[in-house]
């Protein structure tokens, strides 16, 4: 989740101009190794008109999605609790923007006409993708809300969401995108999905049975967020013995949400953590696809105060750096800590799998050099 507060937008603030490149300076090399980068942007990009704010009603100048491009991502994800905090102009206008910089997205649409997902080519190995975020309820006329906000009805089949009191619904849009994708070539299919509690480091029932029922339906990989820390990952198998690859919360990329400014959460620590989701494909001569590996790469959010202004940087907690005391952390005993809390959520299920795949383990802790 990239969450822009405002203090991170008073951190980017140059004259008046924004530059989000900074805090993404030791990130952006793992970035780029990756042959294509998702990341969920949880805030609109509505225009300096409008304003720019954070919680809880977000707009972020436009800044950062030239700088998420630069650094080496290929697509945001829209649909979340945020889209429409800036209305609908607001959420139309953050996909023009996206267009305008080349940073695909998924989650909205421009038109009823667009469709709600993308079978992407990489490398030869076309992969459906979809996003969905859930919906907090409904108003009294029967339109759907996000984060409380109704969605106008022009704007009901712009946002790839889901009622939880309606899932069968739900299910069935789902089984007909993933037809349709197939359709279109795809050789596997992820499903990115906003769900679950904030601070809650293990997923809820409600979590535990939609993953189910999506593994049910033949999606390969679902990738959770939304909950701001870190949560579980869980290889799942249908009635048919369809396996289904599932990280409940990949946790927070950047924001304002640290052990300090929530310092009443007893999980403050853990919002400060969050990670990148490897999935490496592989496609044989007789144009089966599988999954070849999955891993994580750890990263944390750290915070400081420079000569002038508050500094952020993800720092990419990766374990075969021999050391990560060259980066600009004051107590790195906060990167060693990040690392560990990451991992023992992760580390088990992960490893499980990893095991069941012939892979080498993931080590549960960083020792200090």
């Amino acid at each position: 989740d990239f969450l822009l507060h405002t203090p991170l937008h008073t951190s980017a603030k140059n004259g008046n101009t924004y530059d989000f490149s900074d805090m993404l300076k030791f990130i952006e090399e793992y970035y780029n190794r990756y042959d294509f980068m998702v990341a969920n942007l949880e805030v609109p990009l509505a225009g300096a008109d409008r304003g720019y704010s954070g919680y809880p009603n977000f707009n972020s100048p436009d800044a950062i999605a030239t700088d998420l491009k630069e650094a080496g991502m290929d697509m945001v994800l829209t649909a979340n609790n945020h889209t429409m905090d800036m209305g609908y102009d607001g959420m139309i206008r953050t996909q023009e923007t996206l267009k305008e910089t080349g940073l695909q997205y998924l989650g909205t649409q421009m038109s009823e006409e667009d469709p709600d997902y993308i079978v992407q080519n990489i490398n030869g190995i076309h992969v459906g993708m979809v996003c969905y975020t859930y919906e907090t309820g409904d108003t009294n006329d029967g339109r759907k809300t996000l984060n409380g906000i109704p969605v106008p009805k022009k704007a009901t089949d712009l946002v790839s969401s889901f009622n939880r009191k309606q899932l069968n619904e739900f299910y069935a849009e789902v089984e007909e995108t993933l037809t349709a994708m197939k359709q279109a070539g795809a050789d596997v299919t992820m499903l990115f999905i906003h769900w679950g509690n904030e601070y809650e480091l293990i997923q809820n029932k409600s979590q535990t049975e939609i993953a189910q029922q999506l593994c049910e339906l033949g999606v390969d990989i679902i990738v959770g967020g939304h909950p701001h820390v870190i949560q579980p990952f869980d290889t799942l198998v249908s009635s048919t013995s369809h396996e289904t690859y599932c990280i409940y919360s990949v946790g927070n990329a950047i924001s304002n949400q640290n052990r300090r400014s929530l310092s009443n959460l007893a999980n403050s620590a853990y919002t400060e953590d969050g990670m990148i989701f490897g999935v490496t494909f592989e496609k044989w001569n007789d144009g089966t696809v599988n999954i070849q590996e999955i891993t994580i790469l750890p990263t944390w959010v750290n915070v400081y105060e420079g000569t002038t202004k508050r500094l952020y940087y993800i720092m990419p907690l990766d374990a075969e750096l021999e050391s990560w005391d060259d980066f600009d952390v004051k107590n790195t005993s906060y990167t060693y800590g990040s690392y560990k809390r990451t991992l023992s959520i992760v580390g088990a299920g992960l490893n499980e799998y990893r095991e069941a795949a012939s892979l080498q383990p993931l080590p549960l802790e960083k020792e200090k050099p």
